[in-house]
C-alpha cells in the first residue's frame, strides 16, 4: 500500500502521493462534464469543479474576458500545454478546474482543454 500526504493550499485540499506507481485506476466512472460559467463568475462558489469559460485573450498574462470581467487562466508547466501562437484578441474556450491562488483562476489540464473559437 502506498502513502501520501494531505495539505491545504489556499483552502483547497490536495493529495501528494509518494510514488506515482501508488495511484491505480480501477474501472471507469461517468464522464465529468464541465460547468459553463461567465469569466467574472469564477469565484469561491466555483472553486474545484471542472469549469468552461469562453472569452477573448486580453493580455500577455493568459486572461480571458467574455465581457463580464476577466479571469486568469493558469497553465501549469507540468501539463505540457503549448501556448505557442496565442495572442491578445484570440477568442478561446478553456476547460479546467476552478482554483484560487490569491486571485481566482481556471487551470486547464490537457492541450485539448484550450480551443480556439471562430
Amino acid at each position: 500500500m502506498g502513502s501520501g500526504r494531505l495539505f491545504s493550499a489556499e483552502g483547497v485540499l490536495n493529495l501528494v502521493v509518494e510514488d506515482v506507481g501508488d495511484v491505480k485506476v480501477e474501472g471507469r466512472g461517468p464522464r465529468v462534464e464541465p460547468r459553463f460559467v461567465a469569466t467574472a463568475n469564477v469565484n469561491e462558489a466555483t472553486e474545484s469543479p471542472l469549469l468552461e469559460v469562453v472569452g477573448t485573450l486580453t493580455g500577455s498574462i493568459l486572461t480571458l474576458d467574455d465581457g463580464s470581467g476577466p479571469i486568469r487562466i493558469f497553465v501549469c508547466t507540468s501539463t505540457g500545454i503549448d501556448l505557442t501562437g496565442l495572442a491578445p484578441g484570440d477568442r478561446l474556450s478553456v476547460t479546467g478546474l476552478g482554483y484560487q491562488f490569491g486571485d481566482y483562476e481556471v487551470d486547464p489540464r490537457f492541450q485539448s482543454d484550450i480551443r480556439r473559437q471562430e
